[in-house]
């Protein structure tokens, strides 16, 4: 990564990349593990992709259709996408990711009967942008209800916690229950066509109401912002605060920033969920530096613009991460089935449970989870 203070970049590896114009390419029966994105479609068309296993990668699948070469007129047609396993290890790994110049992503292709998984957290685990926007995050309802597409496809069958709270400290968002009045709260739009105020017997008494004064009817990002304290270098922060929003399938970011010059990140954007269902959000940060003061910034489309935003708290946390050997691949590159002794009791993300031994067949792959970190288990 460069300095903090200037620009970041870090070397992408893809596991599988369909660049430009690819099209004719069939992808089938692959493990990729542990790289930024499983597979990459950038500007590929007409291609064949099943019986794949994505594991633990920053992005288990991310399919780009942008301008580079515009000549080609590459646009994302024609996909067929069934029967593959795509797995998160992290809360913060996405299981698809789609960029277009148009919102034209129902008109991908066929996408069908796979495995979208992600235990930690089965909720957000989508993302649809167009262009340079901020793109909107969906659970796979919500990328049905936008799409048509993944009719068949299910989320993992198991979950796990990807986190546990030792203790908290003090809260370090004053106000925040916006009992009385909504004081310190910013708002930001390029347009100037947001205003933030108070409101009481949307939610718990008194909230703060986000609205829109003059809608554009485009994509346009906005911001709200409120003040909080000190945090400290490596610290832990929980954010938590209740939400309800006035439009179906809609999401905003949320993360920690400076609060004065030069106005930097803290942390990076994690999505929650903003619908017409009142939802209780809790969001974890790391503290990358000592900081005198902080914002907690929330970022939006305009169709998410109107919510109502009640109980903010900023606690420095005591965590107890996940343990990683929660979970396990095993793969068989041979052409021969292969037995795999057990230690344990294992499941998969569908549900079924191994224990003693199990077999593998030629060239396959499974990712197992420890059957006693998966809640509800016995």
């Amino acid at each position: 990564k460069g300095a903090t203070a200037g620009a970041v970049g870090e070397a992408k590896g893809f596991g599988i990349y369909l660049d430009d114009c690819a099209s004719e390419v069939e992808v089938r029966g692959n493990t990729v593990a542990r790289t930024s994105a499983g597979v990459f479609l950038h500007n590929a068309h007409h291609c064949l992709l099943t019986g794949n296993t994505f594991f633990d990668n920053d992005v288990q699948m991310l399919i780009v259709h942008d301008d580079i070469a515009p000549e080609a007129e590459a646009a994302i047609r024609g996909v067929m996408f069934t029967g593959n396993t795509l797995i998160s290890r992290t809360p913060r790994q996405l299981v698809l990711s789609a960029t277009s110049r148009t919102e034209d992503f129902s008109k991908f292709g066929t996408f069908d009967r796979n495995v979208y998984a992600r235990p930690a957290d089965q909720g957000l685990i989508v993302e649809q942008g167009i262009g340079s926007n901020l793109p909107q995050a969906y659970d796979l309802e919500g990328r049905r209800a936008v799409t048509g597409l993944d009719a068949g496809t299910v989320p993992a069958a198991v979950t796990i916690a990807p986190y546990t709270i030792a203790a908290l400290g003090p809260n370090l968002v004053a106000g925040g229950d916006f009992a009385q009045a909504a004081k310190g709260v910013s708002v930001w739009s390029k347009t100037g066509a947001t205003e933030a105020g108070w409101i009481e017997g949307k939610l718990d008494g008194g909230c703060l109401q986000h609205r829109l004064k003059t809608p554009s009817g485009t994509p346009q990002t906005s911001l709200l912002m409120i003040p909080a304290g000190a945090v400290a270098a490596g610290k832990r922060y929980l954010l938590r605060f209740s939400i309800l929003g006035a439009a179906d399938h809609g999401s905003a970011r949320v993360r920690l920033r400076e609060s004065d010059a030069p106005w930097g990140y803290l942390t990076d954007a994690q999505s929650v969920k903003v619908d017409r269902t009142r939802r209780e959000c809790s969001v974890l940060f790391t503290a990358p530096s000592d900081r005198r003061g902080s914002l907690v910034e929330w970022s939006f489309n305009e169709r998410d613009g109107a919510f109502w935003l009640d109980n903010v708290t900023l606690q420095e946390a005591t965590v107890s991460e996940a343990d990683p050997s929660i979970f396990r691949l095993e793969t068989n590159p041979t052409d021969q089935p292969r037995t795999i002794r057990l230690d344990q009791s294992w499941v998969d993300v569908a549900g079924k449970f191994y224990e003693g031994s199990l077999t593998l067949p030629p060239r396959a792959s499974l990712v197992l989870l420890r059957k006693d970190a998966c809640v509800g288990s016995k």
